[in-house]
């Protein structure tokens, strides 16, 4: 059974609708993780702010100064 122009062209418009819903929530969901919180100094995993033990080495990191530093680019 050969599938006609207009759905051919039915079956793109859904895959590219479904492919900008998937990448929002991709891009979200990267920016909700980026902001806030701090990095651990031990593991670099990303923490709450208020957190005295880092949840993934279960190091202390209460009284270990911690510098959040930007991400570098490719370049830099």
């Amino acid at each position: 059974m050969a599938l006609g122009m207009g759905e051919v062209i039915v079956i793109l418009f859904l895959f590219g609708v479904i492919a900008v819903i998937f990448a929002a929530f991709y891009f979200l969901a990267k920016y909700l993780t980026l902001i806030g919180g701090k990095t651990c100094p031990h593991c670099a995993e990303k923490i709450q702010e208020a957190a005295k033990v880092c949840r993934y080495c279960q190091r202390d990191v209460a009284n270990v100064e911690i510098k959040n530093k930007p991400p570098r680019g490719l370049f830099q």
